[in-house]
């Protein structure tokens, strides 16, 4: 047996280019190889922290969405943006990772998502558990960390080489046509349980690891994450943000400004409700900025950026 680490990324940010090079140094202590498969460039910092660094772009337009969500219990809400071939341009990434460390002569991979929590006892309980057991099985998986009904975490696994690669590669196109579920965590167990004999799966309460970055929190307003959505249910568009709170908060409709409700939360959260019209853009100002481009109500904005009640 021949393992190496196999870490996939998209570091297109200051934050996850650090967290790329905090967990560089922090797999080394395992003593095994590592490499890293990104579709974003990785930096030169970041590509000394590791065995290999590999760019792969690859991401296609298609019907295969990715969707990353919030839920807030003080509005009882789940804001979800859905985004295209997320899913797909990740299980190609560690698709072709995982055919290029057997080019290599690797036989085996341990994948690790970059944004894995620095905890020294989990990740090598999770190594350690997984060189035993891929001695007499094929594959390694665990439940969803979420407790979602027959999905797989997508952010660890570890396989023999030529078995990850098998299973994968003939559903991949499929998948990418919608044949399967288009979450990648559903789309992980509808293929790998077919081999219920070659796997083993862990419960989601055993050496589970957790993640550090948030895929939600990526606007921000005045140092403030926020997320903007549309509520079929309530037919509104919501904004909810989070502290501090702005001072002099205005929304506009192209150059007028229009009116809106706002709740407070705790001290935690404001959640703004205002109605939006279809192909009309819209803007907001605060604290006297000058007014910056919100979103366009179109279709396809209201069906990527939602809210369920």
């Amino acid at each position: 047996m021949k393992p190496a680490i196999l870490i996939t990324t998209h570091p297109n940010t200051e934050e996850k280019e650090q967290i790329l090079q905090n967990f560089g140094d922090f797999i080394k202590q395992f003593n095994l190889d590592s490499f890293v498969f990104s579709n974003h460039p990785v930096s030169k910092n970041s590509q000394s922290k590791f065995t290999g660094t590999y760019f792969i772009n690859y991401n296609p337009s298609g019907p295969a969405p990715g969707v990353v969500w919030r839920s807030f219990s003080q509005i009882k809400g789940t804001h979800n943006r859905i985004i295209p071939n997320w899913c797909y341009s990740f299980m190609n990434l560690i698709l072709s990772g995982a055919k290029i460390l057997k080019s290599l002569g690797y036989t085996h991979l341990i994948f690790l998502i970059y944004d894995t929590e620095l905890n020294q006892i989990k990740v090598e309980n999770f190594i350690d558990y997984a060189l035993d057991s891929l001695v007499y099985k094929k594959g390694i998986f665990t439940e969803y960390e979420m407790g979602w009904v027959n999905s797989l975490s997508t952010s660890q696994c570890a396989c023999e080489i030529d078995f990850f690669i098998d299973t994968f590669e003939p559903t991949l196109s499929d998948y990418f046509q919608g044949k399967y579920n288009l979450l990648a965590e559903h789309y992980w167990f509808e293929v790998v349980t077919q081999c219920n004999d070659k796997i083993d799966i862990i419960s989601n309460k055993d050496l589970i690891l957790n993640t550090i970055y948030s895929s939600v929190d990526d606007n921000i307003i005045n140092q403030s994450n926020y997320w903007l959505g549309y509520s079929s249910q309530k037919d509104q568009t919501i904004l909810t943000y989070q502290f501090p709170f702005i001072n002099n908060l205005k929304i506009y409709k192209e150059d007028i400004e229009i009116s809106y409700i706002e709740e407070t939360y705790e001290d935690i959260f404001k959640v703004i409700y205002f109605t939006s019209d279809p192909f009309s853009k819209y803007y907001i100002s605060y604290e006297n900025s000058p007014k910056e481009f919100l979103f366009e109500d179109v279709p396809f904005w209201r069906s990527h950026n939602y809210y369920n009640f």
